[in-house]
């Protein structure tokens, strides 16, 4: 699967919205709490393909959560930008900082954990 059909297959599911660098303050601005996928050539990073399956399941198991994913074309500089330097990678946002960032394919459970604990009301 090529970079730009992960991208598109992404970009389908109504609750992935497709940002450039500029895109993405004002994507995080609407949504305190949210996902950015940072996803590059899956020649040299096969995970990609898998993690593009992964994050549509992420949105259907919490509803409420909203995710963006780079143009292919804004993808190296914004990774700079935001601290990824491992491909893929899902960034959390909370108020349009970096909360956390997962690179590559992780376990399920550990998605799930980790969001469920993201989203968790802080004290």
């Amino acid at each position: 699967m090529s970079l730009s059909n992960i991208f598109d297959r992404l970009v389908r599911n109504p609750s992935v919205t497709a940002v450039d660098r500029e895109g993405l303050a004002e994507f995080a601005a609407r949504h305190p709490q949210c996902l950015v996928g940072f996803f590059t050539d899956p020649k040299a990073h096969p995970e990609n393909t898998d993690l593009a399956v992964v994050l549509p399941e992420l949105l259907r198991a919490f509803p409420s959560l909203r995710a963006a994913v780079l143009k292919p074309e804004a993808v190296v500089a914004t990774a700079r930008d935001y601290g990824v330097a491992v491909f893929p990678a899902l960034v959390f946002l909370d108020e349009g900082q970096v909360s956390k960032i997962m690179a590559r394919i992780q376990a399920w459970a550990d998605y799930h954990s980790q969001i469920q604990q993201w989203l968790e009301p802080k004290a």
